[in-house]
């Protein structure tokens, strides 16, 4: 067998499936196995590399995906002839879901799945396989993620430079699923002007065009609007200590999510109060 030096794949971004579908591919083709390979993005520093991902235990060489195929032709033996597995649309939904989790680990072990698969296409259909198994639960995660943003986003009005209205919202996922959400806010909000800012990406539509942007600082975050005292004043009245679930709140709005909810800052002291108000609504009626 022909020894391979070790290679870091670049993608562009943390959630460029298509880079590393391709990079995937080109992979299997030659034989490269999980070991030998780890993947990195652009819009992060260039960690160390963990030694233990690499027979050799050297640096690995940084190859980015336009030019890879190249890399491999000059450095890897000749294609071995592993054919790339067939995956079913579900089951490349879930890869594609999965490679948005904040597991630094997600492509590694995609990869390895699909390795193994080329090898034993028997596990292609295995519901007990560790790793398939680890990529649907990656995917599931991803998923509430999905949902929780596009429940949780607070747009607020805001003056732009020709003195139009720009609705603009901060939101700090955990899971890279900024652009990923992206076709839903503008089905949601196609005639408005707005902009969804986060430490991963920024997004801005401009009632044409989607444009995405870097990651934005928490200063960046929009300030309250005139509507939101408002919005508070409703909510608290409307809040009902007599119907108070706290576990089923927390379910469905975590505690990580609060502080994009301008509403959150209530949360607290209306739990606190609720058992007293429940009492003396009680000995009133």
């Amino acid at each position: 067998m022909h020894s391979r030096p070790a290679m870091a794949i670049t993608l562009q971004s943390a959630w460029d499936w298509e880079g590393f579908r391709h990079s995937a591919c080109l992979l299997l083709r030659h034989g490269v196995a999980p070991h030998q390979v780890s993947w990195q993005w652009l819009d992060t520093p260039a960690a160390a590399p963990q030694a233990d991902l690499f027979a050799d235990g050297g640096a690995p060489c940084a190859v980015s995906v336009a030019a890879l195929e190249h890399w491999l032709q000059q450095h890897a033996a000749e294609s071995v002839g592993i054919a790339v597995p067939r995956l079913r649309a579900q089951q490349i939904q879930i890869c594609q879901s999965a490679a948005l989790h904040c597991s630094s680990q997600r492509y590694l072990q995609i990869y390895r799945w699909l390795y193994r698969i080329a090898h034993a296409p028997s596990l292609r259909d295995d519901p007990l396989d560790v790793d398939a198994h680890a990529i649907a639960q990656m995917a599931k995660a991803v998923g509430r993620e999905i949902h929780k943003m596009r429940a949780f986003v607070r747009f607020r009005p805001m003056a732009d430079a020709d003195g139009l209205t720009h609705h603009v919202a901060w939101f700090e996922p955990e899971h890279f699923v900024i652009v990923a959400n992206a076709p839903f806010f503008i089905r949601r909000f196609a005639n408005m002007r707005w902009s969804i800012l986060s430490p991963q990406a920024c997004l801005h539509w401009d009632l044409q065009q989607l444009f995405v942007g870097a990651g934005a600082d928490p200063s960046q975050r929009p300030p309250p609007d005139a509507g939101e005292d408002l919005w508070l004043t409703y909510y608290a009245t409307t809040f009902n200590p007599a119907r108070l679930k706290t576990g089923a709140m927390l379910r469905e709005m975590p505690r990580k999510y609060w502080r994009n909810l301008p509403e959150a800052r209530l949360i607290s002291p209306l739990i606190a109060q609720a058992g007293p108000r429940s009492a003396r609504m009680l000995e009133g009626s």
